[in-house]
């Protein structure tokens, strides 16, 4: 009898191995929601089926995800700053249309408003920040990485008030060489009006070992439609099932041993 039972727990824990290593691991997409603003109102919609939805960022709020992508577009006729906050960590964000935008969260994997008078306000950590000229981006929380993207008489204009790991910029004493800066202490990444860094070199490293470790897959991308963000969740748990079938097969060698 024993060894019947030794045998059935290793087939058991066989079976539990081979089932979880076929098994897909699913993953949800990320859900793309737009605010526009249109006749005076902001409205939301999104991929979800949800089109035209009354009340601004009402419905984004109670149903946002993390890793959701939030675009906001003003149409180039919004007349008033629109101002919100989200659950979780946005996926992406993207100002368009020349909106202003205050939006709260629990962080941002990449944000930017782009060319032509976009606002962004941003409360909270920021993996990466695509600093457009034209554009005004501040971020009231740290940042992983600043891209700037200059053009002669259109100034990029960007506040952080935490840390910046690293950030492509142009100095104000060599305007046509953009380097990268490390480490920017808190509130101390500084831009004079033509969007040149000015920062004092005792608040930041030229060396890249200084920058801190990033975390941030986030792409580039700086305007357009926006490429969505997968989220995942079951990894692992399969690996707990593993382990958990792997301690049947041994179970069963070890009620196997004992009987010979």
């Amino acid at each position: 009898m024993k060894k019947i039972v030794s045998i059935v727990g290793m087939m058991l824990g066989a079976l539990l191995v081979v089932g979880v290593l076929q098994k897909p691991i699913h993953s949800n997409a990320a859900t793309t929601y737009k605010l526009t603003y249109n006749a005076g109102e902001w409205y939301s919609s999104g991929d979800n089926g949800v089109t035209w939805y009354s009340g601004g960022a009402s419905y984004i709020t109670e149903h946002f995800q993390d890793g959701d992508v939030i675009i906001v577009d003003g149409q180039s006729s919004s007349t008033e700053m629109i101002t919100f906050s989200v659950p979780g960590k946005i996926g992406e964000i993207a100002v368009i249309g020349g909106a202003q935008v205050n939006v709260t969260a629990k962080g941002a994997t990449l944000a930017y408003a782009v060319t032509g008078g976009n606002v962004l306000i941003i409360n909270c950590d920021v993996d990466t920040l695509n600093a457009n000229h034209g554009a005004v981006n501040q971020v009231n929380g740290n940042v992983g990485r600043i891209n700037a993207t200059y053009k002669d008489g259109d100034p990029i204009k960007v506040g952080v008030t935490g840390t910046v790991g690293s950030a492509n910029v142009l100095f104000s004493t060599d305007k046509w060489t953009q380097k990268t800066v490390y480490n920017v202490a808190a509130g101390k990444f500084e831009l004079d009006n033509d969007g040149y860094f000015v920062t004092k070199a005792d608040y930041y490293s030229l060396d890249p070992s200084s920058a801190p470790a990033s975390n941030s897959s986030a792409s580039s991308n700086q305007g357009g439609q926006l490429d969505k963000v997968p989220k995942t969740g079951r990894g692992s748990f399969a690996v707990i099932l593993i382990a958990v079938a792997g301690l049947f097969i041994e179970g069963g060698l070890i009620l196997y041993r004992k009987t010979r």
